[in-house]
């Protein structure tokens, strides 16, 4: 399993051996540092040793961004690049339309499944060349996935988790020279702040604000390098290591782990990370856990006795009632009883029954909307039941 690093001025190419780098140009990376001349030097560079080079281009762009992200693609040397990383759909088109090169289709922000990984492949037919999966695929699920791909695999060894992001800046407001800072040509731009929650304890989120707008991290980084094993069972062939907020003493540490994998060397990662470090879903993936505690359980049909649900309220005048149950029918006089969204319980009789005309009715079934006599203490999406009692 082969590491992929980022190539930032700093590197010294000589040092690295049998390690892919992918090169950041800040018009075209969310990330990136560098401009045209840079971005063209270190590739060639990192080209001439020997070593395979990406060009990053991952932004999501508006038509405003994208054409000028255009005009910049168009100055690279492209000749330095064995491949593209790309995740904008325009871009994707644009790069399959307009260039030879192969595509790394990045993934992580979404397709999750495998029709909408397999829609992709079929569109970019044999010009996709590497897949990067999200961090939120789990070990059972990548097993699941991977023998289906014909296609290598990129995974996140060990970085940042992003969890927001907004191209609005966020962190500058009210600095002086605002606009011409913001400039989308401007390579410099680049705040960096910590944020915690007003409405809960967490606290040490990294901010980040750049020409592309505002950027918030997990607290803690992503890291698998205790499961190398495990990723290389799995079909993960290339592993990705975010070296762009590490330190030299940290990466160093990183790719020793990488090429001789142990437990005492994870721990010397753990020991001079400065951030904590968690495997995040790859062991499972619980997110759905949360979709039965979205739903307000008051409010969710539970028997044979459903009738409805409470669509209006009209104070002493009426309750609007849309019938939900085809095989109970509603007649003068039923006792019904009305559950509201916020856990109280109401009893009516219903003394008299209008349909949406005004006309007096004596029963109504099926899906009807029907008007009853009002009760007090009840809400819209009170559920409604047949009350035996």
């Amino acid at each position: 399993m082969s590491p992929i690093l980022y190539l930032t001025e700093s590197i010294e190419l000589e040092k690295f051996s049998n390690t892919d780098f992918i090169v950041e140009p800040s018009m075209l990376s969310r990330f990136g540092k560098l401009d045209l001349d840079k971005t063209n030097k270190l590739s060639q560079k990192a080209k001439a040793l020997g070593h395979k080079v990406y060009l990053e281009w991952d932004i999501l762009m508006v038509e405003k961004d994208f054409v000028q992200a255009i005009n910049f693609f168009k100055k690279i040397e492209l000749d330095n690049f064995d491949a593209i990383r790309v995740q904008d759909p325009g871009a994707i088109n644009w790069c399959l339309e307009n260039t030879n090169h192969n595509l790394h289709l990045n993934l992580e922000t979404g397709n999750h499944n495998f029709p909408g990984i397999k829609s992709w492949l079929d569109k970019g037919k044999n010009r996709i060349s590497r897949i990067i999966l999200s961090i939120e695929w789990s070990k059972s699920q990548l097993s699941e996935l991977l023998p289906k791909l014909e296609c290598p695999v990129e995974f996140l060894g060990m970085g940042r988790i992003l969890l927001f992001y907004t191209p609005r800046f966020l962190l500058n407001i009210g600095l002086s020279n605002r606009e011409s800072t913001l400039e989308m040509g401007n390579t410099n731009h680049w705040l960096e702040a910590a944020g915690q929650s007003e409405e809960s304890p967490h606290k040490g989120f990294p901010l980040l604000e750049n020409r592309h707008g505002t950027y918030m991290f997990l607290p803690s980084d992503h890291c698998l390098l205790d499961h190398l094993k495990d990723l290389s069972e799995v079909g993960i062939s290339n592993l990705r290591i975010d070296n762009r907020f590490m330190s030299d003493e940290l990466l160093n540490l990183v790719l020793e782990q990488v090429k001789t994998p142990s437990e005492e060397g994870y721990l010397k990662i753990k020991e001079n990370s400065e951030s904590r470090l968690i495997r995040g879903f790859y062991n499972t993936n619980k997110s759905d856990v949360l979709f039965k505690k979205l739903k307000n359980h008051r409010i969710q049909r539970r028997d044979e006795n459903y009738l409805g649900q409470v669509l209006d309220v009209n104070k002493k005048n009426y309750l609007a009632i849309k019938l939900k149950n085809p095989k109970k029918n509603l007649e003068l006089g039923d006792q019904l009883s009305l559950q509201t969204p916020d856990g109280k319980t109401k009893y009516l009789t219903v003394n008299w029954l209008k349909d949406c005309a005004g006309n007096d009715k004596k029963t109504a079934s099926g899906e009807d909307l029907v008007f009853v006599n009002h009760v007090g203490g009840v809400s819209v999406r009170a559920s409604v039941y047949f009350s035996y009692e």
